[in-house]
């Protein structure tokens, strides 16, 4: 694999670009739900930060904290996402 700066950021920057608008087209397929895993409610904020953030090529990681509602303990809330640097 050959370091080509020029090329490299330039289309990455094109590409970053586009990351606010795929924001507001997010949508989870029924298929995939499964009934004995965990659901997780995310907020919308929180999920648009953590992708407009992120890069096409560079993986992103954080660390969900939230809580169980009393009623279902296999519902997951999402409250805050901390990314480490």
């Amino acid at each position: 694999q050959v370091f080509r700066s020029h090329t490299d950021w330039r289309m990455r920057a094109l590409s970053s670009t586009n990351l606010p608008q795929r924001t507001k087209q997010i949508y989870i397929n029924s298929d995939d739900l499964k009934e004995t895993g965990y659901t997780y409610v995310m907020p919308k904020n929180l999920l648009k930060k953590f992708i407009t953030i992120a890069d096409l090529r560079t993986q992103i990681a954080g660390y969900m904290f939230g809580t169980s509602p009393s009623d279902d303990d296999q519902v997951k809330e999402v409250r805050c996402i901390v990314m480490v640097p």
